[in-house]
């Protein structure tokens, strides 16, 4: 789990060899950031109905299921989703661009630095929060969120793979 900001990471430095705007490098980063962004935002998310369900079990004194969760994991599907569609951008428009010059990735990199270390801080920031919440749920009841840490394990898989073609 700690692995995910390192892959986006390294799936956007990808990224900066393809794109679909006037200059497709630049559509492909901008769109692979704003995956990034998405992602860092269902991880949010996904931490928030944790919480939401944690907190409805403990108010009205009954046990937390797996059902709880039915929210978290609808965003659990968005965040592999986001996971798809950086993979989609990296295979269908990275591959068909030519190589990058030194001077080119250093323009990139000056223009998009900020926005990428502000991007992976918010993905690294929510992932710890997500797993702080899901250490909470399991102290209420572990079994109640063993198919929701299976589903986050998948949906992080999407990431995983596009890291590993990288």
């Amino acid at each position: 789990m700690r692995r995910l900001p390192w892959i986006a990471l390294g799936a956007l430095l990808t990224l900066s060899l393809a794109g679909c705007s006037p200059d497709p490098r630049e559509g492909a980063i901008g769109g692979g950031l704003g995956n990034v962004e998405a992602a860092s935002a269902d991880l949010s998310a996904i931490k928030d109905e944790i919480n939401k369900a944690v907190k409805k079990s403990q108010k009205d004194n009954v046990k937390l299921t797996a059902a709880d969760f039915k929210d978290a994991l609808t965003a659990v599907e968005h965040l592999k989703d986001d996971g798809k569609k950086l993979a989609e951008i990296r295979n269908n428009q990275a591959d068909a661009l030519p190589p990058i010059s030194a001077e080119e990735k250093e323009d990139y990199v000056k223009r998009y630095q900020d926005r990428l270390t502000s991007a992976i801080d918010d993905l690294q920031k929510n992932k710890k929060a997500l797993n702080e919440a899901l250490v909470e749920a399991e102290t209420v009841n572990r079994q109640a969120v063993v198919e929701l840490r299976k589903k986050i394990r998948e949906a992080e898989g999407e990431f995983e793979a596009l890291a590993r073609q990288s």
